[in-house]
């Protein structure tokens, strides 16, 4: 059945979408996560320069507030946020389905 591939071939791209935007959200927290492990490690050593240390903290501060809000918006636009609910665009005609799936309904 045509109808049945092209759906199946939708819920594929909206899965590897889903997919794509749920690493983007997990390599921007990684990268801030290595940031601050950075400048920890620069402060407990005694490397960093007060000056510096403070325009880097500014600068992540920006940074992070923007990743948040690109981040959660990703998770609300593509259901990130809530594992068990798969993204669905097609309604389904569940008596249908169990009859194809061989149910004697």
């Amino acid at each position: 059945m045509v109808t049945q591939a092209a759906k199946q071939s939708v819920s594929q791209v909206i899965a590897d979408e889903r997919e794509v935007q749920r690493e983007q959200v997990l390599d921007d927290l990684q990268y801030i996560r290595n940031w601050s492990i950075e400048t920890a490690e620069k402060v407990r050593s005694g490397c960093a320069d007060l000056q510096q240390l403070q325009m880097e903290l500014a600068t992540m501060k920006v940074l992070s507030s923007i990743l948040l809000e690109n981040n959660r918006q990703r998770m609300d636009l593509f259901g990130l946020a809530n594992k068990a609910k798969e993204v669905n665009d097609f309604s389904i005609d569940f008596i249908a389905a169990a009859r194809e799936g061989g149910l004697d309904i």
